[in-house]
């Protein structure tokens, strides 16, 4: 066993010794060296490692690829290559640093297609981006997985990286998508540290994740823990009930590299400069954490200011004799307690006007008002339905009226003040609200003082 061993690390020593890997001359250029021997001059302005016996290499702000005898396979034509260089076969590649499309290995397009930026394919996928889209295609450009994914790397042992825009749609959160497309975790997060080149679970089975100023590690089976080493023994402890032997808990966690995608996907940094290796250049991640002990949804913290824009309508309204609406408007603020539980208070002021008529009487009312709602709700169907309930302090601050009789005007009924004097009145109404994706709401006020009247409000807010 002991003399395998020995033969197995010599084998490794060997093969890692053969490898070609870039080097910088005196001269500042860029050539090759292997087993400490240049094999390759200096003579490119920049050198990527040999994937698949090619390397991309740049002269005169120009890439092109050569193969491991330095000879020139496809000319330096092209303003940017992807880091990775080829993969499956093919590689990313763009003429004017905007508009990117794949080459086969003699620099033939493998399709018409044409994108904003590229991933490298892995067993025959790769996410692509046009605009703030991203999906997945097959080396046809067919569209093999579109689920409105903002970020996307590649796949490895069938997991990969993906990102969606949050709730407020004003940044991508990031979790783990199976090969349909499928989310493998309710779980989003801020920041996930993976390379593009290998698995996020490459090192001892584990990833590093980050939300907000926490940091944590997640394993293949989802599963977040507060420290590498639970997360580790953790992932070790299953794959060992599955029979799997591929997690180490000696080596460390990858913790030097780290990737951030912009917004807007068109504007991706170059994947290479002139001052600095071809292969730490590459676009990357973001995403929401989770607590210790449990998987929290992507939503599940986000916490946001929003406004609330209803027209109210009184029950009264439907009555053949009456006329009245009112428009409500205010802030409101939004916070998830516990995965779909979420508080809402608000600020809102509400303008009324109603008329009724009987007979020859009629009247006419104002009233301007102050609200405090203070609501607890849930959410459901990943967060597209919620409903809330609680309190509404309703403060009266100004309550005109005007009454008519046979066209003359007349003492107001129902204790109605005078034309030009102001009533305070505070009330207690119960809301009931019914909203949709946090954009489309319905409410019912109910009055705790036995008034017959319920309140309808229509339209914007929580």
């Amino acid at each position: 066993m002991k003399k395998f061993t020995l033969i197995f690390v010599t084998m490794v020593a060997g093969i890692y010794c053969l490898a070609q890997v870039p080097s910088v001359g005196n001269n500042g250029k860029y050539g090759y060296v292997q087993d400490e021997r240049l094999v390759i001059p200096y003579i490119y302005d920049n050198a990527q490692s040999f994937n698949e016996d090619m390397a991309a290499v740049a002269k005169s702000s120009k890439y092109g690829f050569i193969d491991r005898s330095g000879k020139i396979i496809i000319p330096c034509t092209y303003k940017n290559v992807h880091a990775c260089g080829f993969s499956d076969g093919v590689c990313g590649v763009t003429k004017n640093g905007k508009k990117w499309y794949f080459i086969d290995k003699q620099g033939n397009k493998i399709n018409d297609e044409i994108y904003s930026a590229v991933m490298p394919y892995k067993n025959g996928m790769a996410a692509v981006f046009i605009d703030d889209k991203a999906f997945f295609v097959d080396k046809n450009g067919n569209k093999v997985i579109d689920k409105d994914f903002a970020y996307a790397e590649p796949f490895y042992e069938g997991i990969a990286v993906a990102g969606i825009l949050d709730r407020s749609r004003t940044k991508i959160i990031y979790g783990f998508i199976d090969q349909n497309g499928n989310w493998l975790s309710a779980s989003f997060y801020d920041e996930i540290y993976s390379e593009i080149s290998k698995s996020p679970f490459a090192e001892n089975g584990v990833v590093m994740v980050r939300k907000g100023d926490r940091t944590g590690y997640v394993n293949r089976q989802m599963m977040y823990y507060d420290t590498m080493e639970r997360a580790v023994a953790s992932s070790s402890e299953l794959n060992v009930k599955q029979n799997k032997s591929d997690v180490s808990s000696n080596s460390p966690l990858r913790s030097n590299t780290s990737f951030s995608l912009p917004k807007n996907t068109s504007s991706m940094p170059s994947v290479y400069t002139s001052s600095s290796s071809l292969s730490s250049v590459v676009p990357n991640t973001v995403a929401t954490i989770i607590d210790d002990s449990e998987q929290e949804d992507s939503w599940a913290q986000t916490d946001y200011l929003g406004v609330i824009l209803t027209y109210d309508l009184n029950s009264s309204y439907f009555k053949s004799d009456t006329r009245n609406g009112g428009v409500t408007a205010g802030l409101g603020y939004k916070k998830y307690l516990h995965k779909n539980i979420f508080t809402w208070a608000g600020l809102a002021f509400n303008g009324y006007f109603s008329s009724s008529e009987n007979n020859d009487f009629k009247t006419k009312r104002t009233t301007c008002s102050i609200l405090l709602p203070l609501n607890v709700g849930c959410s459901f169907a990943e967060k597209a339905i919620e409903i809330s309930t609680g309190p509404c302090l309703w403060w009266t601050v100004d309550d005109k009226s005007k009454s008519f009789q046979n066209g003359k005007e007349v003492e107001p009924l129902w204790g109605m003040e005078p034309e030009g004097t102001k009533k305070t009145k505070f009330d207690v109404w119960w809301d009931i609200n019914v909203g949709i994706y946090s954009f489309f709401r319905c409410s019912l006020k109910i009055p705790l003082d036995g008034t017959k009247v319920v309140l309808l409000s229509i339209g914007l807010g929580f």
